[in-house]
């Protein structure tokens, strides 16, 4: 009986270890979408958007402020606080799984808990992965401004555009009433 409870709690913590890996790989996950934005003056928030992109530290790669198009690139730093945070994560993943390896395997010793040694490359994969050169695109399209950039940054852009949040899932047409004749009742 107590071995059974030893391989499902290992069979459990197997488990969260990989969602602990698909947790760091998300971390440093691409997030680039595109969304339309409508200012009232197009010219003026073109201009305004360079100059608050410059202020973020992005500098310009291609077009100019009167251009239709513009491309932004600017340096994305990775945080020392996530990055700890992963390894701690990681580090006590490793040591629960090395723990129940012990428990499950006595005759292996105390090196299952050599997996707390993980800890420090979730930090590294992590500060690797974040620190990237990140680009946002504005384009003047029909007298509104299409602009694909990290989701967090698009966010930040329509904010201080002072737009509002396109709806994400568009709803469908509302049904039309059928003619029927009304129905008597008995």
């Amino acid at each position: 009986m107590a071995n059974l409870a030893l391989v499902s709690t290992g069979l459990l913590t197997g488990l969260l270890a990989v969602g602990l890996i698909f947790f760091v790989r998300a971390a440093v996950k691409d997030r680039t979408q595109t969304q339309v934005m409508a200012p009232a003056e197009i010219t003026s928030a073109m201009h305004q958007l360079g100059l608050y992109l410059q202020r973020r530290g992005y500098w310009p790669v291609t077009g100019a402020t009167g251009n239709d198009t513009q491309v932004w690139q600017g340096q994305v730093r990775p945080s020392v606080f996530l990055a700890l945070l992963l390894s701690l994560l990681v580090g006590l993943s490793g040591l629960c799984l090395g723990l129940v390896l012990v428990s499950l395997k006595p005759e292996w010793g105390l090196k299952p808990l050599g997996l707390l040694l993980l800890a420090p490359v979730a930090g590294v994969f992590y500060w690797r992965g974040a620190n990237r050169v990140e680009t946002v695109t504005v384009r003047c399209q029909d007298n509104r401004l299409v602009i694909t950039a990290q989701r967090p940054e698009l966010e930040r852009l329509r904010r201080y555009l002072s737009t509002p949040a396109p709806d994400p899932s568009p709803s469908p047409a509302a049904p039309t009433p059928v003619d029927r004749p009304p129905t008597a009742h008995q």
